[in-house]
């Protein structure tokens, strides 16, 4: 299957991409979340958490995905019969391979306790293939953003304030709704403030709208319940157990998702990094446009490792920017 799905409107087939990815954007956007040492109880050690960027640092952030994905098309026999003739038949299946990375470096703390960030989408690459191991071409959004540079702030109670977005090579729609939803994103993650002991559970709820273009927001509803398992040293390893919803409101475009998924978190106590994160995710999704109906379910492994940079990179400094609000320079590591 060397040819690309053949679907309705300019928009369509950009969400049979979005549909592949769908699971690992999720595992971002509910965790950049949170393992070594002698192991020891640790059940009277109180654990404190921290979900937020921290002043004066540089991090690395390497999220991958593997996805196993089931694609129908129904409601338009011409269309279908068009795939047919290409050698596509419905349901379709296939697994889509993704990674991406992301460095932030944040400056120092000014007197109104806050301080700048710069977030640079470094790397992506992903692929997709059939049952038989073909390579087929379904467009991706993550390799869109490779160089795209996000500038701005972080106030004093932690709330994302951006104040440039650069680079990378999306279509003007896209870019437009990166802002609002980098910023909505930052807002609702957070941790609890009291100390936590093994056995305690504390759960996240993230509602937030997803802004499309032209259309009214997606709204999107997840909940995580993190329990504290064991401490090792300075790790604290969480089991995780996530749900989401989403569901467009009714203008005409109908995209609606649900899922589910389970995993383990490891949080370094020392360093204040969720350093890994390893989920395994179900969804199932519809879009549909007219008469014309995409569903899909997918079974999605996905892995995020989070590391401090070493010191001695080349250190980005605001000060130079023209485009830049803070003046204060970011650190090298």
């Amino acid at each position: 299957m060397s040819a690309a799905l053949r679907v309705p409107g300019p928009r369509l087939s950009a969400n049979v991409g979005a549909t592949a990815n769908m699971n690992g954007k999720f595992a971002l956007v509910v965790t950049i979340c949170l393992f070594l040492a002698a192991c020891r109880d640790g059940a009277g050690e109180p654990v404190y958490l921290n979900f937020s960027d921290l002043p004066d640092r540089s991090v690395r952030v390497v999220n991958s995905s593997n996805t196993e994905i089931e694609l129908d098309l129904a409601g338009e026999d011409e269309l279908i019969e068009q795939n047919r003739q290409r050698g596509i038949s419905f349901p379709v299946r296939f697994s889509n391979y993704k990674t991406q990375t992301i460095s932030t470096r944040t400056g120092s703390v000014a007197e109104d306790g806050s301080f700048p960030f710069e977030r640079t989408f470094e790397h992506a690459a992903s692929y997709s293939e059939d049952e038989n191991g073909n390579r087929i071409r379904i467009p991706d959004s993550g390799d869109q953003m490779v160089g795209l540079v996000v500038k701005g702030v972080i106030d004093g109670s932690g709330k994302m304030l951006i104040e440039s977005v650069r680079g990378g090579s999306l279509d003007a729609e896209t870019e437009a709704i990166i802002r609002p939803f980098m910023e909505s994103l930052a807002a609702i993650e957070t941790a609890p403030k009291t100390p936590l002991r093994v056995g305690d559970t504390f759960s996240t709820e993230m509602p937030f709208d997803m802004p499309i273009p032209g259309r009214e927001p997606i709204r999107v509803q997840s909940t995580s319940d993190y329990t504290l398992v064991r401490v090792e040293g300075d790790k604290a390893i969480f089991d995780i157990d996530m749900t989401f919803d989403m569901a467009s409101p009714p203008d005409g475009v109908r995209l609606n998702a649900n899922g589910a998924g389970s995993g383990t978190m490891q949080y370094n106590l020392k360093t204040q990094l969720r350093e890994t994160l390893d989920m395994e995710m179900v969804m199932e999704m519809e879009f549909q446009t007219g008469e014309v109906l995409l569903s899909s379910k997918m079974r999605s492994n996905t892995s995020m490792k989070q590391y401090r940079i070493q010191p001695g990179a080349e250190t980005p400094d605001r000060a130079s920017d023209p485009g830049g609000g803070s003046r204060r320079p970011m650190p090298a590591g």
